[in-house]
């Protein structure tokens, strides 16, 4: 049974497993690769992704949006080769005010309204970051 697509929440953990089998004796020449929307991942570089052994599952860690893609298993020896798909759809939004890089005509929204800050009928504060 191919694996199931999955939806999570921004921050949130995600395991992709790779179940491969092969003959005993081509057992030690499986190896495991790992694509994200039909690029190879190279481990290291995406610094809340990781490949662990001995399964070869994929991890990712606090899931962020650029996590959302079409990732793909593909198991592999000198004989033969098969490959799985699984979606990974990241939702949610992340903010981080960053004071470099903000533009000097917008301010800080407050921490805390006061109470009759905003009274019915009148706008909210709203601010563009």
């Amino acid at each position: 049974m191919p694996p199931a697509n999955q939806t999570v929440n921004v921050g949130s953990d995600v395991t992709l497993h790779c179940v491969a089998t092969t003959d005993e004796l081509e057992r030690h020449k499986l190896k495991i690769s790992w694509l994200l929307n039909g690029e190879k991942i190279e481990f290291g570089s995406r610094t809340n992704v990781a490949q662990y052994d001995p399964d070869k599952s994929l991890k990712i860690s606090e899931a962020q949006i650029d996590n959302t893609g079409t990732y793909t298993c593909n198991a592999s020896t000198e004989l033969d080769w098969d490959a799985v798909t699984v979606k990974v759809t990241v939702r949610g939004m992340t903010f981080t005010w960053e004071t470099d890089k903000i533009p000097p005509w917008t301010k800080r929204p407050p921490d805390k309204m006061s109470p009759g800050q905003n009274a019915p009928g009148q706008n909210a504060p709203c601010w563009v970051l």
